[in-house]
């Protein structure tokens, strides 16, 4: 007797309940590590309905023979391919839900022939991958470096039925993406990276033939500040995003969704786009923005748990079938209520705009910290007091020697042409003030080092402790140690400096080249800098505090706090100076062990207070 049919469920049923009885299908595949049904096939609950095959025990004789099948059925080929397929064991299945819309999508051809595949897994118990039976989504980033390599390992973990690619023109880099030592530093990347390498996730630097392949295109290439030419020195520079493009264009052989990644001034997408469209041969591209909110030392908890994913894209109906296709990429992992779309423009400044307001308020902060010291404040109450307003809050208010990072300096400069182009050079000059109190805090506590040991560094070791622009980074773009080192070159310092995570050739490498060139690929960097002599790097912060008349604290790493002062104190030359930057040390303890110590925005030392540094 034929068994009644069941109601469909009900739109907004709760997941995860499995219903009294046989499993549903939708349970079946979300069983799979990894693996959710409404995201990959985008299911509706209102248009399931249920099939009830004649009950039908596993065979006692296990075979991986599939059952005969209507010869004509796309399900025989699908199976032939299913069967040799290593994943799990299926149990037997008497009721499975089955959605119309994942027919009408396109991945399987009719209701019937995935019924037959999942029926024939079910009743077979043969180990099979349900990914195989629909269309894999392919994803190609352009560009493995910070941005890209740990996005593309993310969605490659929480996607596990989408095919992520990294290709880079550095085959030295993705050589280490390959390796064990991964060419970045970033607490949990690597086991992310790990997970999935060569599963769903891999580097190459068959650049063409994965961007022909690919349905969505992430570019996340440099986009340095132009050292040369109109706007040089604010610009942003879209020679790669350019050819990136072009491309693109010459190798695509169907529709491609290609999304911005890396930071880029409002309206790149539509001259992208122009040279897309100018160069198509018919096929047609969707230009996409997604910038990236990422903060480097915590940038995969940040991917895990995004305080919001944006994204633009032109408000066409083939523009917003774009914007659903990478939004429901993300909402495999990420609550739909934080991912916010907008169009392409606001998308566009709306990086800059977060970077600008960030930055910002760490130029606040430290133009208040030289008050504090020529008043007799101290900076962390300030900053704590004003932090207590809710509607300012604590975040970005801890005064330092000044902010780095790949994006702030540039996307400010960015924001300032851009002000400029557009007929407003007083908010181009407001813009602008953020750099030059950033500017100004660097030489500030330059001059303070100088002028505290009796106005001359000549000759004299100076101990760096820190390197990267921030802790929990191995990145130095624009780190405020450069100027600082320089200035106390300068003034013919002898330098040691020791970072846990920055290498000796990245430190030479920095303090040779000129501004802005280290957004340029590296390639293109100076291969060999020349070293600069006056410059060591050890692996210990003793020795390189060793013998050293003064210590400047660079990056807040954790164990410099922890370090043996007394220690350090005992082999150093007297007096023995503290020059701390990023505010971590005890000032009293090391005032008590002998240390004079000159710590941002905090009252001064006795001994500093008679020689003022002037900036």
């Amino acid at each position: 007797m034929r068994p009644a049919r069941s109601r469909p469920r009900r739109a907004g049923a709760r997941r995860g309940v499995v219903p009294p009885g046989p499993w549903p299908l939708e349970n079946v595949l979300n069983a799979l590590p990894g693996f959710r049904v409404k995201s990959d096939f985008g299911l509706f609950a209102g248009e399931c309905a249920l099939y009830r095959p004649k009950q039908v025990s596993k065979p006692t004789n296990f075979s991986e023979q599939p059952p005969s099948l209507p010869p004509r059925s796309p399900s025989v080929r699908a199976v032939s391919a299913l069967r040799a397929l290593h994943w799990r064991e299926v149990s037997a299945i008497q009721e499975i839900w089955l959605c119309e819309g994942l027919c009408r999508s396109g991945m399987v051809s009719c209701a019937g022939d995935l019924l037959a595949v999942v029926v024939w897994v079910c009743f077979c118990g043969v180990r099979v991958d349900l990914r195989k039976v629909v269309k894999m989504v392919k994803i190609c980033c352009l560009g493995a470096g910070y941005v890209g390599g740990p996005t593309m390992a993310v969605i490659a973990l929480k996607c596990p039925a989408i095919e992520v690619v990294v290709v880079d023109i550095s085959v030295v880099r993705i050589a280490a993406w390959n390796s064990d030592q991964l060419p970045i530093y970033e607490p949990g990347l690597d086991e992310v990276v790990k997970q999935c390498r060569g599963r769903n996730l891999f580097f190459s630097t068959d650049i063409e033939k994965h961007v022909s392949e690919a349905d969505i295109i992430f570019v996340s290439v440099n986009t340095p500040t132009k050292t040369r030419g109109l706007g040089a020195g604010k610009a942003a520079d879209l020679t790669y995003w350019e050819s990136a493009a072009r491309m693109i264009a010459d190798v695509s052989k169907s529709d491609k969704i290609v999304v911005e990644k890396s930071t880029v001034p409002v309206k790149t997408a539509e001259a992208i786009e122009k040279i897309l469209t100018h160069n198509s041969k018919g096929i047609n591209f969707q230009i996409l923005s997604n910038p990236e909110f990422l903060a480097e030392g915590t940038a995969i908890q940040d991917l895990f748990k995004p305080d919001r994913v944006l994204i633009g894209g032109r408000e066409t109906s083939e523009g917003q079938k774009a914007v659903k296709a990478l939004k429901d990429v993300y909402a495999h992992w990420v609550p739909e209520d934080r991912i916010i779309t907008t169009n392409l423009w606001s998308a566009e400044i709306s990086k800059l705009a977060a970077n600008a307001f960030l930055a910002q308020r760490i130029s606040s902060v430290n133009a208040i910290s030289a008050l504090c010291e020529a008043t007799g404040a101290d900076v962390t109450e300030v900053a704590y007091a004003v932090g207590r307003d809710s509607r300012i809050g604590p975040k970005f208010l801890n005064a330092s020697v000044g902010f780095g990072g790949s994006c702030f300096q540039k996307d400010i400069l960015n924001l300032v042409y851009i002000c400029e182009c557009n007929g407003l050079p007083e908010v181009a000059h407001y813009w602008k003030q953020v750099i030059k109190i950033n500017d100004y805090q660097k030489s500030r506590f330059v001059n303070r080092v100088v002028a505290s040991m009796f106005n001359t560094v000549s000759g004299k070791k100076i101990a760096v402790l820190g390197f990267a622009f921030k802790k929990d980074t191995g990145d130095t773009r624009e780190t405020p140690a450069i100027d600082v080192c320089k200035g106390l070159l300068g003034d013919k310092a002898a330098i040691s400096i020791y970072d846990p995570q920055v290498t000796e050739d990245q430190i030479q490498r920095d303090l040779a080249m000129n501004k802005f060139d280290w957004d340029h690929p590296l390639h293109l960097q100076p291969m060999s800098p020349t070293a600069v002599k006056q410059v060591s790097v050890t692996w210990d912060a003793y020795e390189a505090t060793k013998g050293a008349h003064g210590v400047c604290i660079l990056t807040e790493w954790d164990e410099f706090k922890t370090l043996d002062y007394q220690r350090i104190y005992d082999n150093m030359q007297k007096p023995a100076f503290v020059f701390d930057g990023r505010n971590i040390v005890n000032v009293d303890k090391l005032r008590e062990i002998g240390f004079i110590v000159y710590s941002i925005g905090k009252p001064l030392d006795a001994w500093l207070k008679d020689m003022p540094a002037v900036a």
